[in-house]
């Protein structure tokens, strides 16, 4: 990590990176939102960054969110899949407090990238609507023609498929 980066880092295990062009990363400890691994000291201090100081960089103009654990899929979005294995491991009453900053920073946010579930799935969030599913370009879990190839477990050594998985660092002490 960058010397800047650290503060954050040693501060709750998150920290913004400037990637170039106006575009920043934030990358959220997603132990903030996990249940039985929440430290509540880097909750708060993550948080307080979330909402005060990470969207106030006139450097970035645009934004992608990164963390291990799906932040919210549980209450909101539609995708592919249905999550079930994120049932019991998420705290939706701190999902939404993140949810909340999100929203109000969403014109600004290209994407917000996880791992955790080990599938290739695109998910629209905050009530965002699919385009028309006549669209030839519509996304959809489909064993042929989709737009950017598979989106399920289907993807048969397809090399288009593109998909990535998002590997966190704990910071809260324990077995890291």
């Amino acid at each position: 990590l960058k010397e800047a980066e650290l503060v954050t880092w040693n501060a709750g295990g998150f920290f913004k990176r400037r990637v170039g062009g106006g575009l920043c990363v934030l990358n959220l400890n997603s132990n903030s939102w996990t249940a039985n691994q929440i430290n509540d000291k880097h909750h708060a201090a993550q948080l307080k960054w979330f909402h005060d100081e990470a969207f106030a960089d006139l450097e970035c103009k645009q934004y992608l969110i990164n963390a291990h654990i799906p932040l919210g899929w549980l209450e909101g979005g539609s995708g592919h899949h249905v999550w079930s294995n994120l049932e019991g491991a998420e705290v939706p009453l701190n999902s939404e407090q993140y949810r909340v900053v999100i929203r109000k920073h969403s014109n600004n946010i290209v994407a917000e990238l996880y791992g955790h579930i080990n599938k290739a799935d695109i998910r629209l969030m905050d009530g965002k609507q699919a385009a028309d599913p006549d669209d030839n370009e519509t996304v959809r879990d489909d064993p042929h023609d989709d737009a950017l190839g598979d989106l399920d477990d289907d993807i048969g050594g397809n090399g288009a498929t593109v998909s990535f998985t998002v590997a966190g660092v704990s910071r809260r002490g324990l077995n890291d």
